[in-house]
């Protein structure tokens, strides 16, 4: 009877994992799926008072000589530049949410390819339903995507 007293380190290691399994199965619950708090002061006064170029759009790249842009103004007044035209508008924030309304666009239109991103960056900018700080940038998100559109202010580095 040799392998009488061989299977003890099998059933330790099944024990082992009896134990260990449910039990990362566990933690891996712990952490809360709930946004950070977020400073709403922090929020404003990154946001607010500054010129913000969008360097892609759904994923595509910003076409033609003039960049989409926007500025927030402590008003609750909003304006830029959809690439062809300008436009202006209001927005509220409370904390991290943010909702851009009333935009109207001068109606400039320059060819198929500009008019048709001008038209989706104002359609992306009325459903927006939130902001989020990234360093120095800042993303503008929605509920229904999961790909937020990235402001940069342009001026990243510090020696220039």
């Amino acid at each position: 009877m040799p392998n009488a007293t061989r299977p003890m380190p099998q059933l330790a290691a099944l024990a082992l994992a009896l134990v260990l399994v449910p039990a990362l199965i566990m933690a891996g619950g712990c952490g809360s799926k709930e946004a950070a708090p977020v400073d709403p002061e922090a929020v404003r006064s990154a946001l607010v008072g500054k010129k913000w170029t969008v360097g892609s759009l759904s994923g595509r790249s910003v076409v033609g000589k003039e960049p989409l842009t926007i500025e927030f103004f402590p008003d609750g007044s909003v304006s830029g530049g959809a690439g062809c035209g300008t436009f202006s508008g209001s927005y509220v924030l409370e904390g991290s949410v943010l909702h851009i309304d009333d935009l109207t666009h001068d109606g400039t239109s320059c060819g198929p390819a500009l008019d048709e991103q001008a038209f989706s960056y104002l359609s992306f900018l009325r459903r927006v339903s939130g902001v989020r700080l990234a360093g120095s940038d800042v993303d503008l998100t929605m509920e229904e995507s999961l790909r937020p559109v990235r402001l940069t202010t342009g001026s990243s580095g510090w020696l220039w």
